[in-house]
């Protein structure tokens, strides 16, 4: 199966959602509100009741585009090799880019509910999985380009393919 309808299917939910999100109503909760005790400071206001109409599909919005930026990386890999483990391994990188987001996506929501600040490694824990979580999950997929990449990119069938091709050429070229 082609990936290019994946793609398209992706990007036509990225195009709802974007409507979804560009027709909310203001929120009736106001961002900020004066400070009871320091005159001319602003605090901030229920970020859980702002936020309440909008928390579905901003979550849904990112974890589209997640998923998009795994296809076009499939996109960019040979059919040939676009086999089992190569879908496995692309598989476990998006499970893992969204796990990431979700949990500092519910992390945040569970701040803003309870108030409650939960640490990891020195960071508030949806600022640790930004911090931390991001990188990491990048480094996944680093990793199943450089262990998958004479497997999946480059294989060596290809590189005699291409020495026998420089070998034809005439000299001078």
């Amino acid at each position: 199966m082609s990936v290019v309808i994946p793609i398209l299917l992706v990007l036509a939910l990225l195009w709802v959602l974007l409507a979804v999100v560009a027709v909310q109503p203001e929120p009736s909760v106001p961002n900020s509100l004066p400070h009871p005790d320091i005159d001319g400071m602003m605090a901030g206001s229920d970020g859980l009741a702002r936020l309440a109409e909008i928390d579905l599909p901003a979550f849904s919005l990112q974890a589209a585009t997640l998923i998009l930026v795994v296809l076009m990386i499939a996109l960019g890999v040979s059919r040939r090799y676009r086999t089992l483990p190569f879908w496995l391994g692309l598989a476990a990188t998006a499970i893992l880019f969204l796990f990431v987001w979700s949990r500092i996506f519910l992390g945040h929501q569970h701040f803003l509910s309870t108030g409650e600040v939960h640490y990891v490694l020195g960071f508030p824990a949806p600022t640790a999985w930004v911090g931390y979580g991001i990188w990491a999950s990048g480094l996944a997929l680093l990793l199943l380009y450089v262990l998958g990449f004479r497997k999946f990119i480059y294989t060596h069938e290809d590189e005699a393919e291409f020495e026998r091709l420089v070998q034809e050429l005439p000299d001078g070229e």
